[in-house]
């Protein structure tokens, strides 16, 4: 498959599905009330953590929720792990599209399972705002991170994650088709029109139309976007633009060039690897994923910045602890003496590679490509960490379906997720008006 699969970037039958399955999930069992003055106390830090004793305290085995690639470096650590300290861990691979999903049912089941599980910081804020993941404290370790990764694995200014990875996109182009990127997204698309007819290419620009996650610096780089942004400040909720008429504009600028052929919304999978491996696109919009399907390509590529300005959304992966486990801190002691580590970062890089959080890894990358992607992400605009953000994705993905799926009116699909989106953010508004 060479789009990746998550929440964000689902083929069109599996994203309904997937969103139903979260709707219909509901709520997060909520944790019991709590004094307002009360903040939660951080797991214990790696001074206070205990080491050689563990072995002699009976505790049940670990259970880790992972994406499968990451499955065999991280059961390599439990396996050491066990051995050090006479705890059992075992490591369950699931996409990364159903991890929330299934995490939601656990809890909502009374299950203490998992102790820890991989997720993003897209889903930090709800899970965090509901009790269900437990505070950590990253300061003997906070050098080896950079800030920004750092904020977005935090909610309410405490840290919730401990960071792995980054996604983020850029602009991989064909160096035998185009010697030089256009500045616009217009000059791009006259480039890979011309191309397609000339017969150099069958495609012209390759990117997951039907997913929110990856049209957005299109959408940007055209004057759209979700919520105001501000380089300084970042994104400011409390300003919706999803149904503005920029965001209307840029959308109806990405769906003319699926009606000249430029685009293809339905072109996935094996065809696609094909016409990579062929030469036979000019520009793909994609991430740290495909890199190494890219670089086996006979092609030359090269990887670039967005036209326009065009950003990226961040998206940072990493690890949480389920704060209704039956111990917290032995999960903590794993992540710590196992994750939070050069050997352990450097095997969680190896599995997956993409654009490490793990600072000594990304100032060391020796691959230009991969470089040069983390650098493009370094300009890019984090996720917000609103506890409705998965809400949000929800209201935006049927959007972007319903018009590059099912040939749904620009302006009337997007108007629309903008009222939802509207609603959404008032109830946030009562709530914390409530709360105060």
């Amino acid at each position: 498959m060479f789009h990746r699969l998550h929440i964000r970037c689902l083929p069109p039958v599996l994203m309904a599905v997937v969103l139903f399955v979260l709707a219909a999930c509901g709520p997060i069992i909520p944790p019991p009330v709590q004094p307002e003055a009360a903040e939660p106390d951080p797991v214990e830090t790696a001074e206070e953590a205990p080491a050689a004793d563990m072995a002699d305290v009976e505790v049940p085995p670990l259970v880790i929720w992972s994406d499968e690639a990451r499955v065999p470096a991280l059961q390599a650590m439990g396996d050491r792990f066990a051995e050090d300290f006479g705890v059992e861990v075992d490591v369950v691979g699931k996409p990364l599209s159903e991890i929330l999903a299934d995490y939601k049912v656990a809890l909502g089941a009374g299950s203490t399972e998992p102790d820890i599980l991989f997720g993003g910081s897209d889903w930090l804020g709800l899970l965090a705002s509901n009790g269900v993941v437990a505070p950590i404290n990253l300061t003997p370790w906070q050098d080896h991170f950079g800030a920004g990764v750092l904020r977005s694995m935090s909610y309410g200014g405490i840290q919730y994650g401990v960071p792995v990875t980054a996604d983020s996109l850029a602009l991989f182009y064909n160096t035998d088709l185009v010697a030089e990127v256009p500045t616009t997204w217009g000059g791009a698309a006259d480039v890979a029109y011309g191309l397609i007819q000339e017969g150099s290419a069958e495609l012209g620009i390759a990117v997951n139309s039907y997913s929110p996650f990856d049209i957005y610096p299109v959408m940007t780089g055209r004057g759209g976007d979700l919520f105001a942004w501000n380089a300084d400040t970042g994104f400011d909720v409390g300003s919706p633009l999803l149904g503005s008429q920029t965001t209307v504009d840029a959308i109806l600028f990405l769906q003319s060039l699926g009606g000249a052929g430029v685009t293809n919304p339905g072109l996935a999978g094996a065809e696609l690897e094909r016409l990579v491996n062929e030469g036979r696109v000019p520009f793909i919009v994609s991430g740290p994923w495909n890199l190494e399907r890219v670089r086996q390509s006979p092609v030359n590529w090269s990887v670039t910045s967005f036209p326009d300005g065009g950003s990226s959304f961040v998206n940072v992966l990493g690890y949480m602890l389920n704060a209704r486990g039956p111990d917290p801190l032995f999960a903590w002691h794993f992540l710590q003496s196992q994750v939070l580590t050069d050997a352990g970062m450097e095997a969680l890089q190896a599995a997956a590679p993409g654009i490490p959080a793990w600072l000594p890894i990304l100032d060391g990358l020796e691959d230009p490509m991969m470089a040069q992607m983390g650098r493009i992400a370094a300009q890019g605009r984090a996720v917000p960490t609103i506890p409705e953000m998965p809400e949000v994705w929800k209201v935006w993905g049927e959007a972007q379906f319903a018009v590059a799926g099912e040939g749904a009116d620009v302006q009337t699909a997007y108007t629309t997720a903008g009222s939802k989106l509207d609603d959404i953010l008032a109830l946030r508004q009562a709530a914390q008006q409530t709360s105060e």
